[in-house]
């Protein structure tokens, strides 16, 4: 039987075909330059369990590639990066705020960019951001919610997201 008699008879209606894309398609061989920062899946390393990734934050002037524009003419630079979209594993992570940029910056966890709702299961801060030994430290595991997102406590918008999952 032909489709359009088997389509029939499983009452499937009519069957829509996509156009080809248009644009620029990237091949497997093709280099492009990464413009939107979803950068470490992985933070150069999974985070394994029982091992602890230290992400290195120090605070900057935003720039035009910051994720939003809004609030803070700061933000956040993770290992040197601005603001990216963060990808994390099961594991542990520690932010180390001791860089004397962070001064009145502290990094903390919400449930959303603008900061409704903190998030502070598996969360652990020491000292005051910008002084030795300051960090916060997240433990990400199976009850941590899908999506986060990093923020100042005292400024709006310096950070970004945080994607649980791997």
């Amino acid at each position: 039987a032909d489709a359009t008699a088997q389509r029939t008879t499983l009452g499937l209606g009519t069957i829509a075909t996509a156009a080809a894309p248009t644009g620029t398609v990237v091949g497997t061989s093709d280099t492009q330059t990464l413009t939107n920062k979803t950068v470490f899946g992985k933070l150069s390393g999974t985070s394994d369990q029982g091992t602890t990734k230290t992400i290195t934050v120090t605070v900057a002037s935003k720039t035009s590639a910051h994720p939003n524009s809004g609030g803070s003419s700061n933000a956040y630079f993770l290992d040197g990066i601005e603001a990216p979209f963060l990808n994390l594993a099961q594991g542990t992570y520690k932010f180390d705020q001791a860089d004397s940029s962070n001064g009145s910056h502290p990094l903390r966890f919400y449930l959303d960019d603008a900061k409704g709702t903190a998030f502070t299961t598996g969360v652990t801060t020491n000292g005051t951001a910008g002084s030795a030994g300051a960090y916060t430290q997240i433990v990400v595991d199976d009850t941590t919610p899908f999506t986060l997102s990093y923020q100042c406590s005292s400024h709006g918008y310096m950070g970004s997201y945080v994607h649980v999952g791997g």
